[in-house]
């Protein structure tokens, strides 16, 4: 299975992202924080991606960047597919879809601390591995996503800032 470099690029922020702000985020409130800041920072909800996944036909769009994300995410990879075995396919619907468990988790807080290492552990080796994917450059652009309860002193770029505005869906 062949995929765009744009979506996988921002697959791999939005697992970086997700992993890093459930690292960050309060055990007795984390559902309902890290809603809260996908709602305030517009991230689609993990259940939005998992459905690119299970599609059978797997239809993006062709040159989806719009012009102000084309000079973020270089014009030599905007046509480039990365190759993914079905069992790497598997490994990140399975992340996503853990994610949107505990993501949707908001009403009934069941999760512990131990659940909500597992989730963002079985993230961490996902984006490991999305990162032996993708070119180094792009890797290491996506390790400074803004995530939750961050460190202010460094310097990261939001979410939409690394994949623009409106993916996973893209502007022409």
């Amino acid at each position: 299975m062949e995929m765009p470099l744009w979506f996988i690029f921002g697959v791999f922020v939005y697992i970086r992202q997700a992993a890093l702000s459930l690292h960050r985020s309060d055990i007795e409130n984390s559902p309902n924080e890290i809603d809260e800041y996908h709602q305030q920072n517009k991230i689609p909800c993990p259940d939005t991606l998992i459905g690119y996944f299970n599609n059978d036909t797997f239809f993006f769009r062709d040159n989806v960047f719009s012009n102000d994300t084309i000079s973020k995410i270089e014009a030599i990879y905007q046509n480039k597919k990365i190759k993914f075995s079905k069992n790497e396919m598997v490994e990140i619907i399975k992340s996503l879809e853990e994610y949107s468990i505990f993501f949707k988790n908001t009403e009934d807080n069941q999760f512990n601390i131990e659940e909500k290492n597992r989730i963002r552990l079985l993230l961490t080796n996902c984006c490991d591995f999305l990162e032996k994917k993708l070119p180094q450059p792009l890797v290491e652009r996506g390790r400074s996503v803004t995530h939750i309860n961050q460190n202010n002193h460094l310097e990261l770029c939001s979410f939409q800032d690394l994949v623009g505005l409106n993916w996973p869906n893209g502007t022409k």
